[in-house]
């Protein structure tokens, strides 16, 4: 949505209009280069400021306590604002500070009270999944974030990164980042056209593709690990007889001991693929009740809610970690997708080439004008490069 959309938008906005927008709360939550940028902007032009202002201020009080919410809490919470919303409507003399006021004062009544009840029932933490959830942006990344659970967000320049997890703390490209938390979840953002390593505190191993969003505990538990992926991932597990090793997608659970394997669950996409190397995993689809187990050399693929096991040669799965990209009877619009992903550039085709099978071996080194070219021995096609932008069509 551009600027001027948003702009417009947020200056007829009320304080309650602010609570409810998903833009909004995560700008102020979890801010970034470019939210922040935007909201100066919207500040500088000095309209409506009393509102944003008036949620801003009752957003971040509630993210001055360390504590998480239940969901029964949370919705409480939701319920004693609109009273107050709606109260003020009804008073016409009372101001939306006051409305801000008296919002914040139930939200921190609320609070301090599930605090001190918290003795009597068990402490009530999002899941991986739903922290996932709760955390999901809208707002394509340029750079590489690494999200602490602190809330702190380092942007890494570098195409490529590695990041590794050790006793002592994090360190990124051989530069150590000290983290003081030991618990919550810590998010690796990896935009389009980059690529990342992340050594995990076990040992396992993760090579994150480009427009993915990984999420891992910065301490795994004592009987399980967990992680969560929206994207593409190659991992390597170290094998740990008393904890499980689990990564969860939006759509499915696949659960090992030791082992490598490649999962490509975008959830912009409508077919997932897991794809074993060795070892051996059972895979839970959320839309079935049955396991799936799988061989080395087997892929698992489900699509609008099928799913099926073939045989397949895992190379051609696994070798964009080595900046290659095998095609067997792939369709051209499948392959361009993916390197738009890989590249981080917007590349288009005709309808009527983008079903046509290529087979090759494409070397991701290469800049996208040379794959087009190699592209081009084997299919009747012709690009176009405009202002970084690629359209690919049928050869004249």
């Amino acid at each position: 949505m551009a600027n001027h959309i948003l702009h417009k938008k947020y200056v007829e906005f009320s304080f309650e209009d602010f609570l409810q927008d998903d833009f909004f709360i995560s700008s102020i939550k979890n801010p970034t280069p470019e939210t922040l940028v935007y909201w100066n902007k919207f500040c500088e032009r000095n309209e409506n400021i009393e509102n944003y202002t008036a949620a801003k201020d009752c957003i971040e009080s509630i993210n001055a306590y360390n504590y998480i919410l239940s969901p029964q809490s949370a919705e409480q919470i939701r319920k004693s604002i609109h009273q107050k919303i709606n109260r003020k409507k009804r008073i016409p003399q009372l101001s939306y500070w006051g409305v801000s006021a008296a919002a914040c004062v139930v939200l921190l009544m609320v609070i301090p009270f599930w605090v001190m009840k918290k003795k009597e029932v068990p402490e009530l933490k999002p899941d991986i999944e739903s922290f996932a959830d709760m955390t999901r942006s809208r707002n394509k990344a340029t750079e590489i974030q690494l999200v602490l659970s602190d809330k702190q967000t380092i942007l890494l320049e570098r195409e490529e990164t590695i990041i590794t997890y050790d006793t002592t703390g994090i360190i990124v490209d051989k530069k150590a980042i000290a983290q003081d938390e030991t618990t919550g979840f810590n998010q690796l953002i990896v935009p389009l056209g980059k690529r990342s390593v992340l050594n995990l505190s076990d040992g396992t191993k993760v090579w994150v593709n480009s427009d993915t969003r990984l999420i891992y505990p910065v301490a795994f538990a004592e009987d399980s690990r967990e992680i969560f992926v929206d994207g593409e991932i190659y991992i390597d597990v170290v094998a740990d007889a008393q904890r499980p090793f689990i990564v969860k997608t939006k759509d499915l659970d696949v659960q090992v001991l030791g082992t490598k394997f490649n999962v490509m669950a975008y959830d912009a996409d409508n077919e997932k693929k897991i794809v074993l190397v060795s070892g051996s995993v059972q895979i839970k689809s959320k839309m079935e009740t049955n396991i799936t187990r799988l061989s080395p050399d087997q892929m698992y693929t489900v699509q609008d809610g099928q799913s099926q096991v073939q045989t397949v040669d895992t190379e051609k799965y696994i070798s964009w970690i080595n900046g290659i990209y095998y095609c067997q009877d792939e369709g051209l619009g499948s392959i361009l997708q993916r390197l738009s992903r890989y590249y981080g550039t917007e590349i288009s085709c005709e309808p009527s080439i983008s079903g046509v099978m290529f087979s090759g071996k494409l070397d991701l080194k290469d800049n996208l004008s040379e794959i087009f070219n190699n592209i081009s021995f084997s299919l009747p096609i012709s690009y176009i490069e405009e202002d970084g932008k690629y359209m690919i069509s049928k050869l004249k």
